[in-house]
């Protein structure tokens, strides 16, 4: 099964719109995280103490935007590297598997579309 030229364009453009949606969702949860630590180490050391152990204030919502953080920096990072080795490797000729990110719901509706016909 052979993909037109067309189609893994597109694929390449969806994929470069969502690297762009991630990079500036990164960019707002560091921000995000900035202003958590700043506030954080303005707040008292027994508030802080308390807050993280209770979840509150800036202390308790540190662990969650690191995690937030650090899981958006790996989503983009992996879409980064796939759509890299897609770019080297993949020529319009490519077979569809080769070109469409596994990730995407839209692609694995189609799949399954296919498979029903």
């Amino acid at each position: 099964m052979r993909m037109s030229g067309e189609v893994v364009e597109r694929n390449r453009a969806q994929t470069e719109t969502e690297i762009g949606r991630l990079e500036q969702e990164v960019a707002i949860l560091d921000d995000q995280l900035a202003k958590l630590v700043l506030k954080d180490s303005q707040s008292p050391p027994l508030l802080r103490m308390l807050g993280k152990a209770f979840g509150f204030g800036a202390s308790g919502k540190l662990e969650w935007a690191r995690f937030k953080l650090k899981f958006k920096q790996e989503e983009l990072s992996r879409l980064k590297t796939r759509y890299d080795t897609w770019s080297e490797t993949a020529p319009a000729s490519a077979p569809a598997h080769a070109c469409q990110p596994s990730s995407s719901h839209a692609d694995a509706d189609e799949t399954t579309g296919r498979k029903m016909e």
